[in-house]
């Protein structure tokens, strides 16, 4: 069906997703798909821009920036033919849809050292190919690249050595020397949304479906009412494929019934796409712009995850491949964290650094957005003060730090207080948990309900949407942010006099991955039930009402004890890993195993055997975990412990 287009576009379904590989994309097809693929298009683009906008700083070996340096106008303007934004968002383009982006180096006659006394020229300019039309080089051996060739339009061709080129690249694991494209391992949908697209496209137009009917107020007789059934023929049902019209009596009035099942089934499967899409891209959706079921909160939170987890890595790489081929030993390229800070962060670490006097005049003004001051960038002369802690039991020795955890009555106060508190959020946690299954299984009998055809292969996937589900977790995120903001300052409390515990990006990038292993594996057990029980349901040809009777089922597994047990789990988790950044932003040098009996009254000899025992910050505890609830641990670990540091 896409042989038809004269430009080729369309033959991509039948020589790659209709009997071709799958996985093997050359940088051409990579660029078309980019091209004819909606949301794909947008996804990459959305990188890219993001990409363009990237800020470049030069440093000295002692971390200061370097103002006047010759690199910061190449990579403002590093073209003549291209805008800085313009430049480095087409570089990304050609890396996500390609998988590489060759770049040349234009020098003149000036040389600079390199690291190891190499002496190389220095480069003013830098010239970028398309993709498409590069051919990397390898040696004999095929263990390293030697060159590239660029064939223009033309038919001419150029060979660009590897020492002159800047080759930006996301490594092929099966082939680490060559670039594999963004979209290689979601091909399949992308193939699949062409077809798609194209099918239903000729579908809603010459289905033949009961959608609308005419009538007539005045009745015709049986030969005016064929006439008028053959013009109508005549006049619109040209295509083979078209449908009859049916044409009632009455007054002359035509009227929609609704959206056929065609049309329907390619809502669904557009709105599936754009879900593969965002997998695939790291986009998401409200930045794609499907807006549908979002709010502000929402999207705002979607848009600082895609510059820290995104774009953040994405222009670190590419500064460390520019720091490679350009820069002299003198200077480092480094790339300008993109990620907003959360005002309330800034000013706690403002706050923060403001009473530990470490701060400049111009770092605070910095922090409060105003220009620098002459006399601004002097160090305050007094000391930052080390942390207090407010316990009686804490001693020092010739002023250094002792750590409290290891008197034993201490640490037995401090296990049953903390045992108080997180008990506490796990009770908060459990109601806006138990609130989500709830709604959860809601949607899941409205689904079934408010279909007409069920008996059909698949239907657990209609039915339960576990990508969506996953979505609608987003509420718990903001019980686990509160959790380890509360954890970390009363950490602070105890340890630092008081001073204002800050929600760092490193922090909330953690509480982010442990929401997100949380969110999937909660939707992933959900899902594995729902799909047993319509296994069966279909097996044993039951009724929708019995089909929603095992759905409740399923809903009444998840009880007080299944609640608690997750609640408490998660709650612990985030606490552990927000208290291990409370003592680093404090400067505590060590870290005290505090054992508690389980939730549930159960002793874990090894955990019970290692309570006082100190270690480093970096090193991990005898029994191998570098903290309670370690995430690499696995259940046997951390269900239902209630051991702290």
């Amino acid at each position: 069906m896409f042989t038809k287009s004269s430009d080729n576009k369309y033959t991509l379904y039948k020589s790659v997703g209709n009997g071709g590989s799958l996985t093997n994309i050359t940088p051409s097809k990579g660029l078309d798909f980019n091209e004819i693929s909606l949301y794909l298009n947008r996804g990459i683009a959305k990188r890219s821009e993001k990409v363009g906008e990237i800020d470049f700083s030069i440093i000295d070996k002692n971390g200061e920036k370097i103002e006047d340096h010759y690199l910061n106008d190449l990579l403002d303007n590093p073209s003549k033919q291209y805008t800085g934004d313009q430049f480095w968002n087409l570089a990304n383009t050609y890396r996500d849809a390609t998988g590489f982006v060759v770049m040349k180096k234009i020098t003149d006659g000036e040389e600079q050292v390199f690291d190891k006394g190499k002496r190389e020229k220095r480069v003013t300019e830098l010239k970028i190919y398309n993709s498409s039309r590069i051919k990397v080089n390898l040696n004999v051996n095929q263990d390293e690249v030697i060159s590239f060739t660029y064939t223009s339009a033309g038919g001419g061709t150029e060979v660009i050595k590897y020492d002159d080129a800047i080759y930006w690249y996301n490594p092929d694991p099966k082939n680490p020397l060559l670039g594999i494209p963004l979209m290689t391992a979601g091909v399949r949908a992308i193939t699949s949304d062409l077809a798609i697209t194209e099918h239903q496209a000729s579908v809603i137009k010459n289905g033949g479906v009961v959608d609308s009917i005419l009538t007539f107020k005045n009745v015709p007789n049986a030969e005016s009412l064929a006439k008028i059934k053959k013009d109508y023929i005549r006049e619109y049902g040209a295509g083979t494929s078209n449908g009859s019209p049916m044409v009632l009596g009455g007054d002359t009035k035509y009227e929609r019934l609704g959206l056929s099942p065609q049309e329907m089934s390619f809502v669904e499967s557009r709105q599936l796409l754009i879900d593969d899409i965002v997998v695939i891209t790291s986009v998401p959706k409200v930045i794609l712009g499907v807006t549908a079921g979002e709010t502000f909160a929402n999207a705002e939170t979607g848009y600082a995850i895609f510059l820290r987890e995104t774009i953040a890595p994405i222009i670190k790489d590419l500064a460390n491949v520019l720091n490679w081929k350009l820069a002299p030993s003198d200077a480092t390229i480094v790339a300008i964290d993109p990620t907003p800070k959360n005002k309330e962060e800034n000013l706690a670490e403002l706050k923060a650094g403001h009473d530990s006097n470490s701060l400049t005049l111009n770092e605070k003004r910095h922090y409060l957005g105003k220009e620098p001051i002459e006399g601004g960038d002097e160090r305050p002369n007094k000391p930052a003060e080390q942390p207090v802690v407010a316990s009686k039991e804490e001693k020092t020795k010739a002023g250094v730090f002792v750590h409290p955890l290891r008197n034993k009555a201490f640490r037995n106060d401090y296990y049953v207080n903390y045992v108080k508190s997180v008990q506490s959020k796990e009770r908060s946690f459990k109601t806006s948990l138990k609130k989500y299954f709830k709604e959860q299984e809601e949607r899941i009998l409205s689904n079934i309900s408010s279909r007409k055809q069920v008996k059909i292969k698949g239907i657990e996937d209609d039915i339960f949407n576990e990508s969506l589900e996953v979505d609608l977790t987003l509420p718990l995120l903001r019980d686990m942010e509160a959790i380890s903001k509360e954890v970390g300052q009363e950490t602070m409390d105890i340890f630092a006099g008081g001073k204002d515990f800050v929600y760092t990006s490193d922090v909330a990038s953690a509480v982010d991955k442990r929401y997100a292993f949380f969110a999937k594996s909660i939707n992933a057990t959900t899902a594995k039930a729902v799909k047993k029980e319509v296994t069966e349901w279909l097996a044993k040809e039951e009724t929708i009402n019995q089909l929603k009777e095992r759905m409740k089922g399923v809903y009444n597994t998840i009880d007080d004890s299944r609640l608690t047990t997750i609640a408490l789990t998660e709650s612990q988790s985030i606490a552990q890993l927000s208290k291990m950044a409370t003592y680093k932003q404090i400067g505590i040098q060590t870290k005290i195993w505090v054992w508690s009996a389980g939730a549930k009254g159960g002793v874990r000899d090894e955990h019970a055997s290692i309570d006082g025992e100190e270690r480093p910050m970096g090193t991990p505890f005898s029994n191998g975990m570098m903290y309670p609830q370690d995430p690499n641990f696995g259940a046997d670990e951390n269900v239902n412990c209630l051991c702290t540091i």
